[in-house]
Formats: structure tokens, C-alpha cells, sequence
């Protein structure tokens, strides 16, 4: 299908769905965003998807088309109202997928679905271009949300992934300043409030290959996080490794949902 033609529908303030939906999908990818992106990075994955898997994404406040909500800056919250939107949607094996600073809040979600013994876990966890709390504060992507415009503007640019004309745009600078603020409080308060669990299921790293912000060396660290199977995977691309790396990564996660499947 191509990508023009698969259109995004709500499910909930929280959740966005293929309208072309697969109701026969055996499994599903629930898929959260980097800082400031919001769920239509997911919209060429849900065009590219096996028949078998559903793309799931969600939507943070404040990002995307919910852009006139206030963002918020707490993890834990955010894992909480996640898994609640997503809790009608366990019913088949799944996994989970956030890309840089989705990956934290993917994992914060993971660990709460994790401590509650009546909610299904996922079948496996995977994390792109981010590094484990456990490095976040030693890593170039840590960033203080108290820090001046200056040193935010600064920051973006180097992470990169926002349109120029974005950062000379008086209106919307004010608009991503604000939610990036928000999203550096989100990674603030992951580093500071994780705690060192393994989870019960694997996780896959996922690194760009030319990714300057986090790269794959920093992403082994990953294999402390889980109790299980780990693998690190390099795909072509940088920090924002989508456009060259779409398909390679869901048959990556499309393949360990089935072999979860058959283990289990």
C-alpha cells in the first residue's frame, strides 16, 4: 500500500489506527514517538506492515494533533494513562516500540504492565537510538529542561529531525520550545526515578549506523535491562533512521513476536 493512501484514525485521545485496519493481524506494535514528534512518524509503518501485525501509534499530549493540550513531563504518569489506553488492545501477542526518547517512555510502560500479573506483558520490547537510563545522564543527549532557549535551540539542531525554518519561526519556535521542555523533563524524570529491574521478556536495540547522538556502543548497556534475550541491530540511517530503515525494523520485531510465539 502506499504510504499517501493509509490514513490515520483515533481510537482514543491516546491511540492512533490504521483506518485500513487488518481485523485478522495475529499481532501488534504499539510505536511512541521521539521528543517532539508525534504519532504520524508511524504512519509509513502502518502502510509497511506484515498483513499479520498491526501498527498502533500513540499520541503524547501536547504533540501532534494534540498540540493545544498542555505536554506532560512525568513518566510515570505518562506510563499509566499509556497503559490504560492500550489495555482494550491485549487481547494478541504484542510489542512495544519507541523510538529515542519514546524508548524510555516504552519502557516505563513495559515495567508497569510488568508489575501487574492480570495484564498481559509484551511479548518483547524494542528501543531505537536511545540509550538505558543507566547512561542517560553520561550521554550527549542529556539536557537539562531548566536550560536557556539558547542551549535548547542548540541541542535540537544537533539531535536533529526539526525543519530549519522551524527554529526561525517566532509562533512555533515558542510552540516546540514548550513541548520540548516538557519531553527533557520526561527523560529527567526517567533517569532519576528508574529502577534497575530486569524485565521479563527480550529487548531488541536498534541503532542508526551514522547516528552521532547515540550510537550503537551506547546501546549495549540495553542487555542489562532484561532477564531474557538481547540483540543489538545496526540499520542504515541516523538518529532518525524511519525513511531508510522502516521495513527492515518491522520484519526485525515482526520476527520476534513469532518466534515469542512459538517459544511460548
Amino acid at each position: 500500500m502506499d504510504v499517501t493512501d493509509q490514513r490515520i484514525v483515533l481510537s482514543s485521545a491516546w491511540l492512533r489506527l490504521p483506518e485500513a485496519r487488518s481485523p485478522d493481524a495475529a499481532t501488534r506494535l504499539f510505536c511512541l514517538a521521539h521528543a517532539g514528534g508525534s504519532a504520524i512518524a508511524f504512519r509509513p509503518w502502518m502502510a509497511a506492515t506484515p498483513s499479520d501485525l498491526e501498527v498502533i501509534a500513540v499520541e503524547l499530549p501536547g504533540h501532534g494533533d494534540r498540540i493545544l493540550e498542555p505536554p506532560m513531563s512525568d513518566i510515570g504518569d505518562l506510563a499509566v494513562a499509556i497503559r490504560s489506553a492500550m489495555e482494550p488492545y491485549l487481547d494478541r501477542p504484542y510489542a512495544l516500540y519507541g523510538h529515542s526518547m519514546g524508548g524510555a517512555v516504552a519502557v516505563a510502560v513495559a515495567q508497569s504492565l510488568a508489575a501487574d500479573p492480570g495484564v498481559p506483558s509484551p511479548f518483547t520490547l524494542a528501543v531505537g537510538a536511545c540509550a538505558p537510563a543507566s547512561d542517560y545522564a553520561e550521554s550527549s543527549w542529556c539536557l537539562s529542561p531548566e536550560c536557556s532557549d539558547e542551549e535548547l535551540i542548540d541541542w535540537i539542531r544537533g539531535v536533529g529531525g526539526t525543519p530549519p525554518d522551524v527554529l526561525t519561526a517566532p509562533r512555533l519556535l515558542r510552540l516546540i520550545l514548550r513541548l520540548m521542555r516538557a519531553d527533557l523533563a520526561v527523560l529527567d524524570s526517567w533517569w532519576r526515578t528508574h529502577q534497575a529491574t530486569a524485565l521479563p521478556h527480550p529487548i531488541r536495540a536498534i541503532a542508526g549506523r551514522n547516528d552521532a547522538v547515540v550510537p550503537a556502543e551506547d546501546m549495549i548497556s540495553w542487555q542489562a535491562e532484561t532477564a531474557t534475550d538481547f540483540s543489538l541491530t545496526v540499520v542504515d540511517g541516523d538518529h532518525f533512521f524511519y525513511p531508510e530503515a522502516t521495513a527492515t525494523v518491522l520484519e526485525l520485531i515482526a520476527a520476534d513476536l513469532a518466534a515469542a510465539r512459538s517459544s511460548g
